[in-house]
């Protein structure tokens, strides 16, 4: 029997075990960034898919209700499910949306995932420079940071339309960083 054996040293052994464990943690943890990625991108699409839905319908057939409530040059409204039950009154949305409508637009799920009334909202305004201003300093109108930023950059470039242009801007906050919120922005024309 020889005792010249020519195998793996315990150290050759142990320094590729620890090579294959780190590159297996690596594999996993890009797995895992991929699959938060696609799940990050599907809520995202759905959160696009419920603003244009909202926007298409409040546009087709409702735009001049909320113009015709206009009742200043510094006008901005801000809307959400709770304006589903509002009877009367500028804040009511039972004007341009029967209930169902108007909870089923305000309140979703989506593949699993539920957008509800802290996370689907929308404002009407005129943009000037007043209700810029107002967008971006007055906390009772809970704009998300994205939107506050957006208005920000409009004050910046002085880019306002005429008083007469309405826009509207739909929120729908995908996840809980404040900075993934979707925003949606379109025309209101008379």
């Amino acid at each position: 029997m020889k005792l010249n054996n020519n195998g793996y040293s315990v150290i050759t052994i142990l320094a590729a075990t620890m090579v294959l464990s780190i590159a297996s943690i690596s594999i996993i943890t890009h797995v895992n960034n991929m699959y938060g990625h696609s799940n990050t991108m599907q809520k995202r699409a759905a959160a696009f898919n419920i603003a244009e839905e909202i926007y298409n319908h409040t546009y087709a057939s409702n735009r001049s209700t909320f113009t015709d409530d206009d009742d200043a040059e510094d006008w901005i409204g801000y809307y959400n499910q709770s304006n589903c039950q509002i009877t009367s009154g500028s804040g009511s949305l039972q004007k341009i949306f029967d209930v169902d409508t108007c909870n089923r637009l305000l309140n979703q799920t989506i593949n699993g995932d539920t957008f509800n009334s802290d996370d689907i909202f929308f404002y009407v305004y005129k943009m000037n420079e007043s209700t810029m201003n107002r967008i971006v300093n007055d906390s009772s109108l809970n704009a998300p940071k994205p939107f506050k930023e957006y208005a920000s950059e409009i004050i910046l470039n002085s880019n306002y339309d005429t008083v007469n242009v309405y826009r509207i801007t739909i929120c729908v906050t995908y996840s809980e960083n404040e900075n993934l919120t979707l925003l949606y922005n379109g025309f209101l024309l008379r």
